[in-house]
């Protein structure tokens, strides 16, 4: 397997996290965003959003860190990150999707007014955007702490 991914973002550092607790071998090759590297015309083939990660297994492309981490967790059975039991998969599927459509966007919002311009010549923070993304921060933030009240892990009783 071979794993294109930009170290410093959220979507490839969990996928990266996923493959080292599986401890699956896997070739990790660096795009870099800030150079525009995810614009080349070999990576636009396998990902035409032109975004990280990239899983090559054999013939078959995936791109989206959700589905590749739920791939890569198939490869290992009833492992402590995908339970065999349908339930479970599927709250954790549903969090995976809480956390793309809704508190991975309000996170976003400050990681690109704050870190991504500056990496990138983007000019200076948008004071109205920060607060927006704050307002959807705390709103979604609401939502994870009363689902954590009392509960040490988000799904389940292990990692």
């Amino acid at each position: 397997m071979k794993l294109y991914y930009f170290p410093i973002s959220p979507n490839s550092r969990r996928v990266v996290a996923v493959l080292h607790h599986l401890d699956l071998a896997c070739e990790l090759q660096v795009v870099d965003l800030s150079k525009g590297e995810q614009m080349h015309a070999d990576i636009l083939h396998l990902n035409p959003n032109h975004m990280m990660p990239i899983l090559i297994d054999g013939d078959f492309v995936l791109w989206e860190s959700n589905a590749i981490m739920q791939y890569l967790c198939s490869k290992v059975p009833d492992n402590s990150l995908w339970p065999s039991n349908p339930v479970i998969q599927a709250d954790i599927s549903r969090w995976q999707f809480w956390q793309t459509g809704h508190f991975g966007r309000a996170c976003g919002g400050f990681i690109f007014e704050r870190l991504i311009k500056k990496l990138l010549n983007l000019g200076e923070p948008d004071a109205n955007e920060i607060a927006k993304t704050e307002d959807n921060f705390h709103r979604f933030a609401k939502v994870l702490e009363a689902h954590l009240a009392g509960r040490e892990w988000l799904v389940g009783d292990t990692l």
